[in-house]
């Protein structure tokens, strides 16, 4: 199945793309999309990644809706959703 990302900030910046689309299995989890994109990006995002897992502060959306840590492993993905992995907000 193909799932779709878009990019923002500095990943955006770092991979030099607005979005991309990606292939994984059906039945595949916002967990494996993850290891996937830690397997493709984990040079040239250094800091997003601690091991294969994000590091804290990070978000990842699916169609819109935050999907908590907790549930990564069991949230299951559908053929052209957009997962979207959200960089920490900081202000001030």
């Amino acid at each position: 199945m193909k799932v779709y990302t878009k990019y923002y900030a500095f990943i955006r910046e770092r991979l030099g793309r607005s979005d991309e689309e990606f292939e994984l299995e059906e039945g595949s989890t916002v967990a494996d999309f993850l290891k996937l994109f830690s397997e493709r990006y984990a040079g040239k995002l250094m800091g997003l990644f601690d091991g294969p897992v994000l590091r804290k502060g990070f978000a990842v959306a699916v169609n819109g809706e935050n999907v908590d840590l907790a549930n990564w492993k069991n949230t299951r993905l559908k053929d052209g959703d957009v997962v979207v992995v959200l960089p920490p907000i900081a202000g001030g």
